[in-house]
């Protein structure tokens, strides 16, 4: 059997965060150091996992990206893609330790890999409207909210709610792949 595009998002999703609990083993410090996941990128000993789980990441939203916007006849979709592996590949060479420019940067790009994610979640729950779908974009919502002000030290929820805002939206890019195939394979069924 021929491996799919869906496959691969779910090969790399896994990388992704097998790497990352690799960086949690390496520096278990870096859950409470209220710095995120970019912790894991600004100390020698877990570089290299994290950004591989970047890269895995990357990989993983392109597949799912390109998946949805061939589903849904939008090419929009696919550059959303890309534009949340810029933010990623912009995340990983921007230590947020090196300097307050840098730092400044760092979260910058953050913070809009954070808004596309929102604006690809929201265009795709406008498709259906499920109840589903809505109570994830509010989880969504709800983490990235405490993710941003843990920015600013106000809570210190930011691994927390990174990690629960990139679940959220795998979660729903999942729910379209998987519909996405459930299509494909109708289609393919009554053409044979």
């Amino acid at each position: 059997m021929k491996p799919t595009s869906k496959t691969y998002v779910a090969y790399a999703l896994l990388g992704c965060c097998t790497l990352v609990l690799i960086c949690f083993a390496l520096l278990p410090s870096g859950l409470l150091a209220n710095d995120g996941l970019s912790y894991y990128g600004v100390h020698w000993i877990s570089v290299l996992p994290y950004i591989s789980a970047l890269a895995l990441y990357a990989v993983a939203l392109l597949y799912a990206t390109r998946l949805l916007a061939i589903q849904y006849a939008k090419p929009e979709v696919e550059k959303a893609g890309l534009v949340m592996n810029l933010c990623l590949a912009l995340l990983a060479v921007t230590p947020y330790t090196l300097n307050a420019p840098i730092h400044a940067a760092h979260d910058t790009f953050g913070s809009a890999l954070f808004c596309t994610q929102l604006i690809v979640a929201l265009w795709l729950t406008t498709r259906r409207r499920s109840r589903g779908d809505i109570l994830l974009v509010l989880l969504l919502l709800v983490a990235g909210i405490a993710a941003f002000f843990s920015l600013f030290d106000i809570w210190s929820l930011e691994v927390a709610g990174q990690l629960v805002y990139q679940f959220t939206f795998v979660g729903i890019l999942w729910r379209y792949i998987e519909e996405s195939a459930r299509v494909r394979e109708r289609s393919q069924a009554s053409r044979a």
